[in-house]
């Protein structure tokens, strides 16, 4: 099985929810185009989500991830 997350800045959105909305729409239209080419389906994961969140939380604050 695969697993898809993304990193999004938070600070543009109101709510962690829209992030989570916007998040799944996006698998979902890349979902699509992998398969128009026969490739397996991903699965969102919201625990890989929220580790690669607080990863990216980790590196911003300091200073690691410009």
């Amino acid at each position: 099985m695969y697993y898809l997350a993304f990193s999004l800045n938070l600070s543009v959105l109101d709510d962690i929810n829209d992030c989570n909305v916007q998040s799944r729409r996006a698998s979902a239209y890349h979902n699509c185009d992998r398969a128009e080419v026969d490739v397996p389906a991903l699965q969102w994961c919201d625990d890989l989500a929220n580790q690669a969140y607080a990863w990216g939380n980790y590196l911003s604050n300091r200073i690691l991830f410009l």
